[in-house]
């Protein structure tokens, strides 16, 4: 009861756990942590706090009797409790964990921010995996809708998503929509490794067409997925089904699937953001999430896997891995404030907040040097791609090749000039890379047998961002834009001829035209490829009724997970061709298509002259060119960080905000960490930070 009068006398710090309030252990000193998430995984964290027990009724009302021998401590294992500790200059919410029970007392570990969350990401067998996670289905809630008695199949959804009751707009928005009209996309994607299409759509075009009393019916467009050719009424009646409605019948039936029909959805990268941090117990909002905004919303995971699980669209990464894979490619970290989270961009975390000087500085301050480091900050370090093999060479060359290639650094206004200055004898090794200086591009000399000339292409278009010449990457970044190619479309068009009867609008039906249903050697659409494996995991293909009926082993092993997640964006690129739907019959009937896509790698090699094509304005994934979306993010707001010199310097100052520029004696440093004493009086003055120079 003494400790009790005690704490209610100072009131200078106060900690409630379970929303009770406990006592702290007369004359225990906590050693408080405060580390900034901009350079670690940490947060704030202590050393033991001490709790007595005996004669506590305090803390015995929040533990229960754990003196006690006959009293199982079983619970305690990763048990966690909700704390709140409040000091006269801040106050911490998060997560206690007991360390050690004796007959007097307990001793528990303070944990809030990102400690309280590196913690709920382990386990009971070490860290959780992402994909370990129920993080939903594609079209899940509509399915239930709509069919709620009904177990969800992927044919069930295509047929469900190209039916009634949803419009041809509303449908194009569910397979291709923004992240604010759907939580998941379908783009064809191509896998190369099984050499088969997944979501494989089929175009198809009607309107109305003049031919001296006849109406041509091919007045809309539509993206989807292959039917079975003359199976299917492709075109149900007009008057039923108006140009703006659905042109398929509801009655499953009648919609003939290709067997070989692989439904991939692509679910956006912030949408899966939210989700794993809601299966940890973390609330973020779409406001509170970077990922959620800009063009850094509209990225999805370029999934090719036949599942409607979310989970399986992801690779085997473990939390931890997935949050720092998003920092080093997007330049955001996770914050977390009790049970919220937030996804902050580095590059605005120290543009918005306001610098703290720093007047109290010891004389006595320590630096430690790594000379044998390297920059491993992806803000000032070296940071390239870590691209699987089917990566169009020229577009990226590979670290390796650098090593064995003359590198001349050229300003850029000289790079022709450069390339006229070597010899033939020089040119015809092929050995030489020229390296702008101010941006980044470069440039080989290749040899041309038909023109017998030297060309001088540029190469390695996605290749690191070079910050020192030493030509190593210190960061690979394990999400990567998907490759992109270019094939043939597959085009379908059904005309109904119509004889008009004298009354404005009214057509009766004549007869149809034969199914169109090919691709078209002229009609290249860009579209996605990835070295991934449609094949789903075990774990969304196994069926129990199936397994326990079946006398054979209809089981099937999970394909090993990609080691990189390949993301693109659906920035709202859209490609324009014209073509010839029914050469035979209207051989001067022209249509000019105009079909969404997505931007992975935003570069693919032309079919016609073998050329790199570049997508207009879409400079999303470009590492290394000045002002591109993902170059900034890895500039941090311009701050040039060195993470091998760090300074410890004492102050005695009110300052205890690691994410903040700090201004001692004239100089910019960002903080490290802040370790900071609390004990019966309430938070020491004296402090210790540890900082990076900012140059």
């Amino acid at each position: 009861m003494e400790q009790v009068q005690q704490n209610e006398e100072q009131e200078m710090i106060a900690l409630y756990i379970n929303d009770k309030p406990a006592i702290i252990k007369s004359g225990t000193s906590i050693k408080l942590t405060r580390e900034n998430p901009f350079f670690t995984s940490a947060g704030d964290y202590t050393l033991d706090v001490v709790l007595p027990l005996s004669g506590c009724m305090e803390n015995l009302q929040i533990f229960g009797a754990l003196q006690y021998r006959a009293v199982s401590l079983k619970f305690l294992a990763g048990k966690k409790f909700p704390f709140r500790l409040v000091t006269e200059l801040l106050t911490l919410e998060g997560t206690a964990i007991v360390t050690n029970v004796t007959q007097d007392e307990v001793k528990v570990q303070l944990l809030a921010g990102n400690s309280a969350l590196n913690f709920d990401t382990l386990g009971e067998n070490g860290e959780k995996y992402i994909d370990d996670f129920d993080l939903g289905r594609a079209y899940g809630d509509l399915w239930d809708k709509y069919h709620p008695d009904e177990e969800q199949t992927d044919v069930g959804t295509v047929r469900m998503l190209m039916s009634a009751p949803f419009t041809i707009e509303q449908t194009d928005r569910l397979l291709h929509g923004s992240v604010a009209e759907t939580d998941c996309v379908c783009f064809p994607i191509w896998s190369d490794t099984d050499a088969a299409w997944a979501n494989q759509h089929q175009y198809a075009f009607w309107g109305d067409y003049s031919s001296g009393d006849r109406i041509w019916r091919d007045d809309a467009r539509t993206y989807r997925f292959i039917l079975k050719g003359n199976e299917s009424d492709f075109y149900p009646d007009l008057l039923e089904y108006p140009p703006n409605s659905m042109p398929y019948d509801a009655d499953p039936p009648r919609l003939h699937l290709r067997d070989n029909l692989v439904l991939a959805p692509q679910p956006y990268l912030c949408i899966i953001v939210e989700r794993v941090l809601g299966a940890l117990g973390y609330s973020l909002a779409p406001a509170d999430n970077a990922l959620h905004q800009g063009w850094m919303g509209q990225v999805f995971i370029a999934n090719a896997r036949g599942t409607l699980h979310f989970a399986g669209c992801v690779p085997h990464w473990t939390v931890k891995e997935f949050f720092t894979e998003l920092r080093n490619l997007f330049g955001v970290i996770v914050l977390v404030e009790g049970k919220r989270a937030r996804v902050v961009s580095r590059t605005t975390l120290y543009t918005s907040g306001s610098t703290v000087e720093i007047h109290s500085a010891s004389d006595e301050r320590s630096t430690d040097i790594d000379t044998e480091g390297e920059q491993k900050e992806t803000t000032s370090g070296n940071v390239g791609y870590a691209f699987t093999d089917i990566i169009d060479r020229q577009l990226a060359i590979g670290e390796d090749a650098y090593e064995k290639m003359d590198v001349r650094r050229v300003a850029d206004a000289d790079l022709f000039a450069a390339f006229q200055s070597v010899s033939e004898e020089e040119r015809a090794k092929s050995n030489i890379l020229f390296y702008a200086t101010t941006s980044g591009d470069r440039f080989g000399i290749f040899y041309n047998a038909d023109a017998d000339s030297f060309s001088f292409p540029e190469v390695d278009h996605l290749g690191p961002l070079f910050r020192d010449e030493d030509f190593k990457v210190d960061t690979q970044l394990r999400i990567v834009p998907a490759s992109m190619a270019e094939d043939k479309a597959v085009l379908k068009t059904k005309y109904m001829e119509y004889i008009v009867q004298g009354v404005p609008g009214y057509y009766t039906y004549d007869k149809l035209a034969n199914v169109d249903d090919r691709p078209y050697d002229d009609f290249h659409v860009p579209y996605l490829i990835t070295a991934d494996t449609l094949q789903a995991s075990s774990k969304t293909l196994f069926n129990l009724q199936t397994y326990i009926e079946s006398e054979e082993d209809t089981t099937q092993d999970e394909a090993e997970k990609q080691e990189v997640m390949e993301v693109a964006v659906n920035c709202g690129s859209i490609f324009t061709q014209s073509f010839q739907p029914n050469k035979v019959n209207e051989p001067d009937l022209f249509y000019t298509a105009s079909l969404p896509y997505p931007v992975g790698v935003p570069y693919y090699r032309s079919r016609v002259d073998d050329s790199i094509v570049h997508v207009p304005d879409c400079l999303q994934f470009l590492l290394h060119y000045p002002g591109s979306p993902v170059n900034l993010c890895l500039t941090a707001g311009k701050l040039n960080i060195d993470t091998r010199v760090v300074r410890q310097i004492s102050f005695t100052d009110r300052a205890t905000d690691p994410n903040r520029i700090y201004l001692i004696n004239g100089r910019k440093y960002l903080c490290q960490k802040i370790e900071i004493t609390l004990d019966d009086q309430g938070v020491q003055p004296l402090k210790k930070g540890y900082f990076f120079e900012v140059e």
